[in-house]
């Protein structure tokens, strides 16, 4: 993402400096920038009353939400959420408090959200106005479905953290109210979270039980077995409790996957091929399952439907001419005095 917004950027005639946002402080260079585009770490150590268009990337829902969705799920499954390393519930006030500040300092926001991941930031405070909705991306020529399918029918949950943000605790009580046995498996693939060690032990091979497997280890970025193994499953399950067009989901379903997820997830796919689950419901994802299963010999073609739907929407060329015309917009329009 930061390699293609920052193309985007000299492809409009702007002389760009890249800072880190674990840098101490900014050069002249960085603060004087006619546009900083930014995570919101990064815009809070700017100067006060710096001049520049800045323009955040909101990268999850929106914050008080977000922590509302986490701590109710925490209490709900007696689990910790992976962000809180070393952290109880109520230390959340200095992260609401950082991100808030950046919600108010930003002139737009980055928003890659559907309609209801909006309606959360405006609910809570954000001005309408200053939300500036893109897609998130994925290369379709990397991501690609697989020549054979597995044998059994397969559900994966492919993730960066399988934890309670991704809603794993629902996903396995949703396997075990439905699994009795059919020809089908479970697999996780991805990175193990505290709360998957919490669940599983020291499981991150195998099949901790019947009809889950487990593939839980830090890869490399677009990793061609993993890619080859997404693409040989059947359906993508990813009941995220919040996020913003998650990368994973996108390379899913770029895999021919037709997908069960959540409306936190932030996507907008046509239920044609998504079925859409109620977050930390496993009553409601244990019928998903059984939907999918039943249309088995259907998911092939509707598959390819999730494919068709990537390609038009959530591709790299989407992205940079979405973020092109936002840069255009936010430089042309006259800015207000700080």
């Amino acid at each position: 993402m930061q390699e293609e917004a920052f193309a985007c950027l000299e492809s409009l005639g702007l002389k760009c400096y890249f800072a880190g946002q674990e840098d101490s402080w900014y050069g002249p260079e960085i603060t004087g920038a006619d546009i900083i585009v930014s995570l919101l770490p990064g815009l809070l150590k700017l100067p006060p009353f710096n001049r520049s268009i800045k323009v955040a990337y909101a990268c999850n829902t929106h914050v008080d939400v977000r922590l509302a969705r986490l701590r109710a799920s925490s209490l709900k499954w007696g689990l910790p959420c992976e962000d809180w390393p070393r952290r109880t519930l109520l230390r959340d006030a200095p992260r609401r408090m950082l991100y808030r500040a950046g919600y108010r300092l930003a002139d737009h926001l980055l928003v890659a959200e559907n309609d209801a991941g909006v309606e959360n930031f405006v609910a809570n405070g954000v001005p309408r106005a200053k939300i500036l909705r893109y897609r998130n991306a994925v290369d379709t020529e990397i991501w690609l479905p697989a020549t054979q399918k597995r044998d059994r029918f397969t559900f994966v949950c492919w993730s960066s953290s399988h934890g309670l943000r991704k809603g794993l605790p629902s996903l396995l009580a949703a396997w075990r109210q439905w699994y009795r046995g059919q020809e089908a498996e479970l697999w996780l693939v991805g990175m193990p979270t505290v709360v998957s060690r919490r669940l599983f032990g020291d499981s991150i091979q195998g099949q901790p039980e019947a009809g889950v497997k487990l593939h839980l280890e830090s890869f490399p970025g677009q990793h061609r077995p993993v890619i080859d193994l997404i693409g040989s499953c059947h359906v993508a399950v990813y009941p995220t409790l919040e996020d913003a067009q998650p990368s994973a989901l996108l390379e899913m379903a770029s895999c021919g996957l037709p997908v069960i997820t959540t409306i936190e997830s932030g996507v907008d796919f046509p239920e044609a091929f998504c079925r859409y689950v109620i977050p930390d419901d496993s009553e409601d994802i244990a019928r998903a399952f059984e939907f999918w299963y039943q249309r088995r010999r259907e998911v092939e073609g509707l598959g390819l439907a999730a494919r068709a739907y990537i390609q038009e929407h959530h591709t790299w060329e989407c992205f940079r001419a979405r973020f092109s015309q936002i840069v255009k917009t936010v430089m042309e329009a006259p800015q207000q005095a700080c």
